[in-house]
């Protein structure tokens, strides 16, 4: 017998699938086909069995049937919905209200009973197509899931709620249940949801007065419900050479959240753009409630040889530095211009680290970055092809070293990382001038070797790992 999907409800747990059998015994079988209005078999559709704040769900044959072996007691059978392009049934041929719960027909099992017969004819509904669209940019949001909410303002539709956008940035949802939906469409991140046509939300609430029920029929399809979605809060600027007043293209310009913890902080890059060929920028962000007391920060990041800034002017290396520029406290539907960005030129290093022994890019080791009195400036990490790229500074001269989980830890040139100080083992200096990006500078790890550490062992033999440099 096929195993059947189970899932608590009741629970927000991960499991792998089981069989009914093994959740609720083998004495009792519910069995039935799946057809739409026209006789056709329904293949491929989801058959829920709920007992008790429980459900397992089978999925329809070719033919559409579909059988469930579990235990005996009194359950809730339903087919359809959600994700299956159908309106949402329960037994007995009961078309589920939307918002109401599930109006069914118990279906009782006693032990060694065959309940067979127990079956469905669904309706495939309707569908609403349509295209969004970024107001601002004039782009289509593509390959992109949205969601697509459909309410009547006393329930909320509870089947497909999400479609995935195609090139042009065309949606369709299906299994739409006739009657008056008000359509509301969201991507996330900082564009505005609307409620067709075209009235915004805000402040987290919609205008629905402002919107039009779309009706829609029985297994009717309308298209042409288009949404175009503008930013909460627009910033716009330009990044440019502080020395030159030259823009600046190509430079990644965030908005930052700081987070305190209660060790330290964490920086979240919650928005991102790119500067054009004159150095200009158009940067979406998320706005705030007045009582809101959440803050943003504007920088830049990755902008070697160039110096990372936080705006007004504030250079860092430390990405938690960006705190030292302006907070922002964005309004919703606000607009902000003239956040420009002056980028002194630095120096900095990239390189690849390597296994010594085969060759492979090592992916994840981290490089640390010391100025020259030995101390830890910044941490990167390698990309999935093993290279890295440390932040610009200053000219100046530097030291790097880099490891890995995997094992092994080297101080550029070939050295040994210290199990004292840095300087024991003869590093060799990097001396960088000012627009100067040093490239090849390479690692080989042993990762067969562990570094040994400057404390005393417990037990002889056993040599502990690598520190982890990560948050030195």
């Amino acid at each position: 017998m096929e195993r059947s999907t189970f899932i608590a409800l009741a629970a927000l747990v991960c499991a792998a699938p089981l069989s009914a059998a093994a959740e609720a015994g083998t004495d009792a079988v519910i069995a039935g086909h799946l057809r739409y209005a026209d006789g056709s078999p329904a293949a491929g559709i989801e058959v829920w069995q709920y007992r008790d704040n429980v459900g397992w769900y089978e999925i329809t044959a070719a033919d559409g049937s579909y059988t469930y072996e579990g235990g005996p007691g009194t359950y809730v059978t339903c087919a359809g919905g959600f994700d299956s392009a159908t309106i949402e049934q329960c037994w007995d041929h009961i078309d589920q209200v939307v918002g109401t719960g599930r109006n069914a027909t118990p279906v009782t099992v006693e032990a060694g009973e065959t309940r067979d017969g127990i079956d469905f004819d669904l309706s495939r509904g309707g569908s609403i197509s349509g295209r969004v669209v970024d107001a601002f940019a004039g782009t289509p949001i593509a390959n992109r899931w949205v969601t697509v909410n459909l309410s009547d303002l006393v329930h909320t539709w509870p089947g497909q709620t999400y479609a995935y956008t195609d090139a042009d940035g065309n949606y369709r949802v299906e299994g739409v249940p006739a009657g008056a939906w008000y359509v509301h469409v969201e991507v996330g991140g900082a564009l505005v949801g609307q409620i067709w046509p075209g009235v915004e939300c805000s402040e987290l609430t919609c205008d629905f007065a402002s919107a039009q029920p779309l009706e829609v029929g029985d297994e009717e399809d309308i298209t042409g419900i288009d949404f175009e979605l503008s930013p909460d809060v627009l910033i716009r600027g330009r990044v440019t050479d502080a020395a030159s007043g030259q823009g600046l293209p190509g430079i990644e310009v965030n908005t930052y959240w700081i987070f305190e913890l209660p060790f330290g902080s964490a920086v979240y890059t919650m928005t991102s753009a790119s500067t054009d060929a004159n150095g200009d920028y158009a940067l979406y962000g998320f706005g705030v409630l007045e009582s809101a007391e959440t803050v943003y920060y504007v920088g830049t990041l990755g902008s070697a040889p160039h110096i990372d800034t936080a705006y007004p002017n504030v250079p860092f290396y430390d990405i938690h530095a960006v705190s030292n520029g302006t907070a922002f406290a964005f309004r919703h539907d606000t607009e902000v211009d003239g956040i420009d960005l002056a980028l002194p030129l630095g120096a900095a290093i990239s390189g690849t680290v390597r296994d010594a022994h085969t060759g492979a890019t090592i992916a994840d080791a981290y490089v640390s970055l010391f100025g020259a009195d030995g101390n830890v400036m910044a941490n990167v990490y390698t990309s999935a092809e093993g290279t890295y790229t440390t932040p610009a500074w200053y000219a100046d001269t530097y030291y790097l070293d880099a490891g890995s989980s995997r094992g092994g830890c080297v101080v550029w040139l070939e050295r040994p990382c210290p199990t004292g100080g840095f300087f024991d083992v003869d590093p060799t200096p990097l001396v960088l001038s000012a627009g100067e990006l040093r490239t090849g500078i390479d690692f080989a790890l042993d990762t067969e070797y562990i570094l040994q550490s400057s404390f005393e062992l417990d037990e002889p033999g056993i040599t502990p790992a690598a520190p982890d440099r990560r948050n030195p």
